[in-house]
């Protein structure tokens, strides 16, 4: 697993998971071939946000903390959903994202977040 340089932000950089030896993060692999120009617009504006808004990062309609999940956020830009989480208060790493079809977010999606942050963290 590797991490790139997404966004180089304001307040603070934003990064993503990447298969190894790959320069393309994970969410943009496998979510960009079937999302619209619009959609892929709007998600990188959210994107850009997130590495400009002022600290503290706090639930909205854009950002929200996953529940049960002490370290782990979604990134909103209806349908599509990033999971990311904090690397101190200057570093955020997207993990991976989905398109949302029903009203619950399939645990799978989490599960797959969660070992993606678990496998940064050992091998930081």
């Amino acid at each position: 697993m590797d991490i790139v340089r997404v966004y180089p932000g304001l307040e603070r950089e934003v990064w993503a998971v990447a298969r190894s030896g790959r320069e393309e993060p994970l969410y943009e692999e496998e979510l960009y071939p079937d999302l619209s120009a619009e959609y892929i617009n709007k998600l990188e504006t959210r994107i850009e946000h997130l590495g400009d808004v002022s600290p503290p990062i706090q639930n909205s309609s854009a950002i929200k903390k996953l529940r049960h999940e002490p370290n782990l956020w979604e990134l909103i830009a209806k349908p599509v959903r990033l999971f990311f989480f904090f690397v101190g208060h200057k570093q955020i790493v997207i993990t991976n994202g989905f398109v949302k079809k029903r009203n619950d977010t399939e645990r799978r999606h989490i599960d797959k977040a969660r070992r993606l942050m678990e496998d940064y963290r050992r091998e930081i």
